[in-house]
């Protein structure tokens, strides 16, 4: 068996590809065999065809994302179990125990951007 050569071919010239398969009227080994061509690699393309040529959502650079300072101090003895908690209109929530003041709240939404 001849060893095929990999190559990276644009979608135009795979779409032709796919058209003269479908044109042939031939299995898809005879046409891959015909066309040199790996017949794992013609039922790929025929598969990106009928979904559309969707391509994977691509990740966020590394570059773009922001890291936010955080401070872990040791936690303060409350005297009960009540709690302080601040939702957002996106359903975002901050919890944090009774007696936090409103000035330390804001810093936080601030800190994660949301406006109060």
């Amino acid at each position: 068996m001849k060893k095929r050569i990999r190559r990276t071919r644009k979608r135009e010239e795979i779409v032709e590809i796919l058209n003269d398969f479908r044109r042939s009227g031939l299995s898809q080994a005879a046409f891959a065999s015909k066309r040199e061509l790996a017949v794992s690699t013609l039922q790929f393309w025929l598969r990106k065809e009928r979904n559309g040529w969707r391509t994977p959502a691509k990740k966020t650079p590394r570059s773009s994302r922001q890291l936010i300072p955080v401070r872990i101090v040791e936690p303060q003895p409350t005297l009960g179990a009540a709690l302080l908690e601040f939702e957002f209109s996106d359903g975002a929530k901050l919890r944090f125990s009774n007696g936090l003041s409103a000035e330390a709240l804001a810093l936080y939404a601030k800190a994660l951007g949301h406006r109060c």
